[in-house]
């Protein structure tokens, strides 16, 4: 039986951090510089907080000076995991709590910080398949998509995704997804439409804030952040 990854094993490291008291506007440059979606906010070696791509976009819509202190901005008190959490348990704290980005330590220590993202890849999957065919992405069987590795291929329900995206508007895919068939005719396609029409429209308190979101993250960041 093959040695259960740790949460350390996971962890970005060392953590990117900032001073309580630094102006915000470090703390935004270097989540930038680094690609990081948090900087842990420290007072000494102590953890006092988390600021994230949320704490920046709610300081952006609420006018927050950049010069604003750190510690005015963050996530305070900040929940941390420890370094030999089970990977299940780390992440049924993160859903349960809508947390993203998560310090990890060791004891009182600080040795990194483990994202959401970094804990769905391998959670209760095992092992993951990395084909060379399609370089840098994690295989796992689901439903309702599938990458044939070897072959270069991704698919939906067995259609290319590439060839949906080219010929098929997003409301069919919306329907492969979840119902598992595209509309046959252009009757089901305007009744999946109809049905879809309440949650498909982006409210006004998020569609405000989408220039900010634009402005501080890469596209697929940014469609998170809004989501």
């Amino acid at each position: 039986m093959e040695a259960a990854i740790e949460l350390a094993e996971l962890a970005t490291t060392p953590a990117i951090t900032a001073h309580r008291t630094e102006p915000l506007s470090r703390a935004i440059e270097r989540m930038h510089r680094h690609r990081v979606g948090s900087v842990v906010v420290v007072d000494g070696a102590d953890v006092v907080g988390i600021v994230t791509e949320r704490d920046v976009l709610r300081a952006a819509s609420d006018h927050v000076a950049v010069s604003t202190p750190v510690g005015q901005v963050m996530t305070s008190p900040a929940e941390t995991l420890q370094h030999d959490t089970p990977i299940t348990a780390a992440l049924a704290t993160m859903r349960e709590r809508g947390y993203r980005h998560v310090p990890v330590v060791n004891g009182s220590a600080l040795t990194g910080v483990v994202s959401l993202r970094d804990l769905m890849r391998v959670a209760e999957l095992g092992p993951a398949e990395v084909p060379r065919g399609l370089k840098g992405v994690v295989v796992a069987d689901t439903e309702v998509g599938d990458v044939r590795g070897s072959e270069g291929f991704y698919h939906y329900r067995e259609f290319s995704a590439v060839e949906l995206a080219e010929s098929r508007p997003l409301e069919d895919v919306w329907r492969l997804m979840i119902d598992g068939a595209l509309p046959a005719t252009e009757a089901e396609r305007q009744a999946f439409r109809d049905e879809i029409a309440d949650v498909g429209t982006v409210p006004s308190e998020v569609w405000e804030l989408l220039p900010a979101i634009a402005r501080v993250s890469s596209p697929l960041a940014g469609l998170r952040t809004a989501l």
